[in-house]
């Protein structure tokens, strides 16, 4: 039994090495990028491109805001309401008033450290962002399907502030969906923008009802790997009002936000009424979230030897 214990302590200790090495190598990716002045992000220039979407699972959408409509969003009363509390709690503005505060409290969320959401919205607010709907609606329907049942399942204003810390990889759905990220201001690499993996989004299914054959899975996981090997992790370098469009199976984070600027984006995430998300256990999701710093690790690698 003795014996037994030691050699699966050994064991463990070996794979959490191996995470361990996996993780510091995409860290290591980041740095050397931001060292570097690498730009590791989706080209603008080739505009929005639904065959890549479907392919790689992500593309971009330029002037998915106007710079009008940024400036419109800017002054609708949540966006100042939150700026102005999360001013107050960084210690970088004035205080707001006690019953203000306990208010906001409730609606303005830190996930992780100096990453605040913000998903209710006053009635202004709410008609504002449902309007901006209209540049990419047909987009949207394009890529889900014509006749499918789709919902908005999400609305956020995400505010990533100075310091905040890089999150876990993870998947926003794992049944097919569309997430769309569309930022405020210019995002550099130093700001902590959106890292993707493309090609992940062929390694779970779109549908219950898809054929699941032996060779039809690792045909959908060989090309993934490949597409992710050949292409690198994406770092979401944008100007503002383009958005990264994305499959929700995509695995992602958001980085850490090495700046002296806040990165403030809206998030606007479509899912099909019968997969509301996020369709996944613990297990599945601790699974992939794992997968992703050796997918990450491995795609440097192979950029390396490129």
């Amino acid at each position: 039994a003795v014996v037994s214990l030691s050699m699966t302590m050994r064991r463990l200790l070996g794979l959490g090495a191996v995470y361990a090495g996996f993780y510091g190598l995409d860290e290591l990716a980041t740095v050397r990028s931001l060292r570097y002045n690498e730009r590791t992000s989706v080209d603008e220039e080739k505009g929005f491109d639904e065959i890549a979407l479907r392919e790689t699972g992500l593309t971009v959408l330029p002037g998915a805001m106007s710079p009008s409509e940024i400036a419109r969003c800017k002054q609708l009363p949540s966006y100042i309401a939150s700026q102005k509390f999360i001013r107050d709690v960084t210690h970088t503005g004035p205080r707001v008033s006690p019953m203000e505060f306990e208010r906001m409290r409730t609606e303005v969320l830190e996930s992780t450290r100096g990453r605040y959401h913000r998903t209710k919205f006053d009635d202004q607010t709410l008609n504002a962002l449902e309007e901006f709907e209209h540049n990419w609606m047909h987009m949207v329907k394009s890529y889900m399907g014509e006749d499918a049942l789709i919902y908005r399942s999400q609305l956020q204003l995400l505010m990533s502030e100075p310091g905040s810390a890089t999150q876990l990889f993870h998947q926003d759905n794992k049944r097919k969906g569309l997430t769309m990220i569309i930022p405020l201001v210019d995002v550099k690499l130093d700001m902590g923008p959106t890292h993707l993996l493309p090609g992940t989004h062929l390694l779970t299914k779109a549908r219950h009802d898809e054929p699941a054959t032996l060779g039809i899975l690792l045909g959908r996981i060989i090309q993934g790997l490949g597409i992710l090997c050949g292409q690198g992790g994406i770092r979401g370098e944008l100007k503002a009002g383009t958005a990264i469009v994305y499959d929700s199976r995509t695995l992602h984070r958001g980085l850490k936000n090495r700046s002296a600027h806040g990165r403030p984006v809206l998030v606007y995430r479509y899912d099909l009424r019968e997969y509301p998300p996020p369709q996944a256990g613990i297990l599945h999701t601790t699974w992939m979230r794992s997968l992703g710093y050796v997918l990450s690790g491995l795609s440097e690698i192979a950029n390396a030897m490129n």
